[in-house]
C-alpha cells in the first residue's frame, strides 16, 4: 500500500507540474457534483453512458475516466479521438487542474491526462496532425490492389478469431464502403464505426454518389447494399437533427444538441 501511494503522489505531482495545471476551485466543484465516484460506477455498470456533459477538456477528460472505469473501450476511444480532432484550441497543457477530493477518481484523471499527453506528442512527433483521419496508413491486413474486391463472407468468417484488419485500401467513397463490408462480416466493431465517422466528417462526400460497384458476389453485393441504405438513414436522421457533418461524433447532453443546431448551415 505504500508503494501505491508513493507512486499516486509521484503521478500527482508530475500531473501538476509537467501541463502547468489552471486552478480553478469553482470548476472544480462544479465537475465533482457532476461525476459519480468509482464505487458508484462500479455498483451501476448497467448505465452504459457517463453521467458528465458539455464539450470542454475537462468535462471530456471526466467522460474519459467514467468510460475507463466502466470499461467501455468503444466511448473512452471516441472522447480521445474527439479531444485530438479539437487540435490546438484543446491542449492538453490547457486542462484545469480539477483539484478533485476523491483520491481515486483524482488519480485516474491523472492517469489518463498523462496518458493522453504522451500519446498525442507521440503521433506529432511522427509528422501526424491533429485534425487527420482516424486511419492514416492501410491497417495491418494486406491491403488488395485498387479496384480488386475484397474476400467473400465465407472466408471473412473463416478469419473473424485471426481479423487483422481490413483488404481494401483508399481513401474514397467506394473503398471505404467495401472496408465496412469487411468490418461488418468480421464482427470488427470499432473499424467499422471508426470507417462510418470518417464518411460522415467528409462533408464533399454525398451517399448518393457512391458508386454501383455491380459486385458480382451476390451476398457482398447484398451486404454493400444494406451498408448503404445504413448509412442513408442514419445521416439523413442526423441532418433532420440538425447535426452539420463536420459535427463531433459524440453529443454531450440537451445543451450540446442546440449548440450544433444553432451553428450556421453551410
Amino acid at each position: 500500500m505504500k508503494s501505491f501511494d508513493s507512486k499516486l503522489s509521484k503521478c500527482l505531482s508530475r500531473f501538476k507540474k509537467d501541463f502547468k495545471i489552471k486552478r480553478s476551485a469553482q470548476l472544480s466543484e462544479r465537475f465533482q457534483l457532476r461525476s459519480p465516484t468509482v464505487q458508484h460506477i462500479l455498483k451501476h455498470r448497467d448505465f452504459r453512458r457517463a453521467y458528465m456533459e458539455g464539450y470542454t477538456p475537462l468535462a471530456t477528460l471526466y467522460r474519459i475516466y467514467e468510460y475507463v472505469v466502466l470499461d467501455d473501450v468503444i466511448a473512452y476511444r471516441n472522447e480521445i479521438e474527439d479531444f485530438w480532432d479539437e487540435g490546438p484550441k484543446w491542449p492538453v497543457a490547457g486542462i484545469p487542474d480539477p483539484q478533485d477530493p476523491d483520491p481515486a477518481r483524482y488519480a485516474i484523471l491523472a492517469v489518463m491526462t498523462l496518458f493522453i499527453h504522451d500519446a498525442f506528442n507521440e503521433r506529432i512527433d511522427v509528422g501526424i496532425p491533429r485534425d487527420a483521419p482516424p486511419w492514416v496508413a492501410p491497417r495491418e491486413g494486406k491491403p488488395l490492389p485498387i479496384g480488386q474486391p475484397p474476400p467473400g463472407v465465407e472466408r471473412l468468417l473463416a478469419e473473424r478469431k485471426s481479423w487483422r484488419g481490413p483488404y481494401t485500401d483508399g481513401n474514397a467513397p467506394l473503398p471505404l464502403l467495401y472496408r465496412m463490408y469487411e468490418s461488418f462480416v468480421a464482427d470488427d466493431e470499432l473499424g467499422l464505426r471508426e470507417d462510418i465517422r470518417y464518411f460522415w466528417g467528409k462533408e464533399e462526400w454525398a451517399v448518393a454518389d457512391i458508386p454501383d460497384p455491380h459486385d458480382p458476389d451476390p451476398e457482398r453485393y447484398a451486404i454493400l447494399a444494406a451498408i448503404t441504405g445504413m448509412l442513408v438513414l442514419a445521416f439523413n436522421y442526423k441532418i433532420g437533427l440538425g447535426f452539420p457533418r463536420d459535427g463531433p461524433a459524440m453529443i454531450r447532453g440537451h445543451a450540446h444538441i442546440l449548440q450544433l443546431q444553432a451553428q450556421p448551415k453551410k
